[in-house]
């Protein structure tokens, strides 16, 4: 089983594409392409913290949670400023949806928010967060941040593995460095 982080897809967001730098024609490419990567990132045995920004704030419930079940192994959501609902409503109520989220891999701690301004001042780890999409680097070694934004990622889910790579070479990346995904619909 692989952990893996992605946040801000933002799906079915009409505004986005002018706001931002991302490269789709159109919003139906950018969802396809997002969901095509996901699914062929993430196995079945996987499991997907995602950090907030799931789809546009403005869209029903129903189709909320269609792209919750959609998206492979989607195991803990961390609600972003977009994201319409405060918790999980889901028929099976398997998927929490939370502000934050703790744990610690591979001798690191890290702490999980959309917003890394949401950080307790005592948390001494590292801090995974959304938010930012391009404005912020990938991985802030000086300041123990991880920016998990589609944007920086490749347009498809990071594992934590390769974060804790990344980590103890400490350097500062703007972007993920290796990502062999074709873009294109």
């Amino acid at each position: 089983m692989v952990v893996y982080l992605i946040a801000d897809t933002h799906l079915n967001d009409p505004y986005l594409l002018d706001k931002s730098p991302r490269e789709f024609s159109d919003i139906s490419e950018m969802n396809e392409v997002i969901v095509r990567n996901w699914h062929d990132t993430v196995s079945d045995s996987d499991q997907v913290l995602f950090g907030g920004d799931l789809a546009h704030s403005e869209i029903t419930k129903q189709r909320f949670y269609d792209w919750v079940y959609e998206l492979k192994n989607l195991q803990c959501l961390l609600r972003g400023n977009h994201d319409p609902y405060e918790r999980s409503e889901l028929a099976d109520a398997n998927l929490p949806i939370v502000e934050s989220e703790k744990f610690s891999y591979s001798g690191f701690d890290f702490y999980c928010c959309h917003k890394y301004s949401g950080v307790p001042d005592d948390f001494d780890g590292w801090i995974i967060h959304g938010h930012h999409h391009h404005k912020r680097p990938f991985l802030d070694a000086d300041n123990n941040r991880i920016n998990i934004s589609i944007d920086v990622l490749g347009y498809e889910p990071v594992s934590i593995d390769e974060v804790v790579d990344y980590i103890e070479q400490g350097d500062m990346l703007q972007e993920r460095p290796t990502t062999q995904t074709d873009y294109s619909a």
